[in-house]
């Protein structure tokens, strides 16, 4: 069973592409010898730029404004979670975006009521960013990179100049035990004779989610069949409850804060979907809720989205398949690729053993791999436009629509030569590749509670 969400064209597609083949893709160019590619089409294509750091020259970064064009979406990918050049390179194209394309709201690949927080901060609320970052419980996420570009944001919309403010908001749904709090809260303020109601509803559900301070106490997806379907008909209670009430509630509040709250609510039965195992769902609801932030923000709204290089790929059941088809070309996707260096991830032994939150060294890119022919170009790290390669590239760069080998790395490492590569076709998947000869590992941070 479904509840009816916020209506948007991304949502009538989903249950089509549930069931859709893989994206279309060029057939594969004729295969070569590893290295020995024709690499002059890159050469002269290719935009290099001078630094990651942010609050670089801006110039440097007019390439991929040209780039970007009137996009209203822009996808920033990873090929780990555990890359300060990665991070900082995202910050660095988050400021140019702002000041330079007018881009008004960030998003991240994180908890969507615990990103309100981060919001309320860089808007000009009191608080801890570092608390605040903490609260997402995610060790990706909780780096110093991430934290100055948190505390720019605030600096920004303090004194933004020309251009406009930017939010902090999160699209993803992997807890929801604030959505429930903000549901309540919304509820107590603008009807508390509905609010025991509402507490009601949530409280099968709450028994599975985690406490402020720790992990969930209990696996929901272990939980017996009866029990899961209880929670569902609560969590389903509620958000029909805060729809049936729509009008009451604008009065009450605002369009704007009824939004917030249905749309919490609308989290949390994405939680239990993705809790109950049902993993796909995952990154369709995640499009869903950057497609809510996008027309939320307005007409003339421009969100940049940070998410791994699988999420924003422009690939079947993944999050950037179903914007693409919403937003068309309106969406750009930017993978980020590297060489070799150091990164931050769950590292398993190659021999066995304990798995443990480390850094960890990324030898370089083996022939055969899109990597590897980058290195050929002798830059330390560049810029480069991949959709002409799509329908006529010319002769010498058509190897470029592969597959080749490209090397995604989530949160779990194995210190191998061959771990996270895998074929692929880059130029059916991403519309502008970063990439980097040299990285090294994110800048963790203590959690603080």
């Amino acid at each position: 069973m479904r509840v009816r969400a916020t209506p948007l064209p991304l949502l009538l597609l989903a249950l089509a592409l549930a069931a859709a083949p893989g994206c279309d893709s060029p057939s594969a160019a004729p295969p070569g010898e590893p290295g020995r590619y024709d690499v002059s089409w890159l050469k002269q294509r290719a935009a290099p730029f001078g630094t990651d750091a942010p609050g670089g020259d801006p110039s440097e970064l007019a390439p991929l404004g040209r780039m970007v064009g009137s996009a209203r979406m822009v996808a920033l990918g990873e090929a780990t979670h555990g890359t300060r050049e990665f991070f900082r390179m995202k910050h660095r194209v988050l400021e140019y975006l702002v000041k330079e394309k007018g881009f008004n709201t960030f998003a991240i690949e994180a908890s969507w009521a615990e990103c309100e927080r981060i919001n309320d901060y860089v808007h000009g609320a009191p608080g801890d960013p570092r608390r605040l970052l903490s609260a997402q419980r995610f060790w990706t996420w909780n780096t110093q990179e991430v934290l100055d570009m948190i505390e720019w944001m605030r600096r920004h919309n303090q004194d933004p100049g020309g251009a406009p403010k930017v939010s902090f908001r999160g699209f993803d749904m992997q807890y929801s035990r604030l959505a429930m709090d903000d549901v309540e809260a919304f509820v107590g303020r603008v009807d508390p004779a509905a609010l025991p109601a509402i507490r009601a509803h949530y409280t099968c559900f709450r028994r599975f989610e985690e406490g402020v301070d720790g992990p969930r106490p209990l696996d929901y997806s272990k939980a017996p069949a009866e029990e899961r379907d209880a929670c569902l008909r609560g969590i389903l209670a509620a958000y029909a409850q805060l729809e049936a009430a729509r009008d009451r509630y604008v009065r009450a509040s605002s369009a704007a804060e009824y939004a917030r709250a249905l749309r919490a609510a609308r989290v949390v039965v994405q939680s239990e979907e993705l809790l109950r195992g049902v993993s796909q769902a995952r990154d369709a609801h995640m499009a869903e809720n950057a497609a809510w932030l996008l027309e939320q923000a307005g007409p003339g709204a421009r969100v940049v989205l940070w998410a791994h290089n699988g999420h924003v790929a422009n690939q079947n059941l993944m999050m950037g398949s179903y914007l693409r088809r919403w937003l068309g070309s309106s969406y750009v996707v930017v993978g980020f690729t590297f060489d070799r260096g150091t990164l931050n991830a769950i590292v398993r032994p190659l021999t066995g053993g304990p798995s443990n939150l480390r850094s960890a060294v990324a030898l370089p890119a083996q022939p055969g791999s899109y990597e590897y022919e980058f290195e050929r170009l002798g830059l330390p790290r560049f810029i480069l436009d991949v959709r002409p390669l799509r329908d006529s590239p010319p002769a010498s760069a058509a190897w470029m629509r592969g597959p080749l080998e490209m090397r995604n790395v989530g949160a779990l490492y194995m210190e191998s030569a061959s771990y996270g590569f895998a074929p692929t076709r880059l130029p059916a998947l991403y519309d502008v590749m970063i990439h980097f000869s040299e990285t090294s590992a994110s800048t963790l941070l203590p959690f603080v509670r």
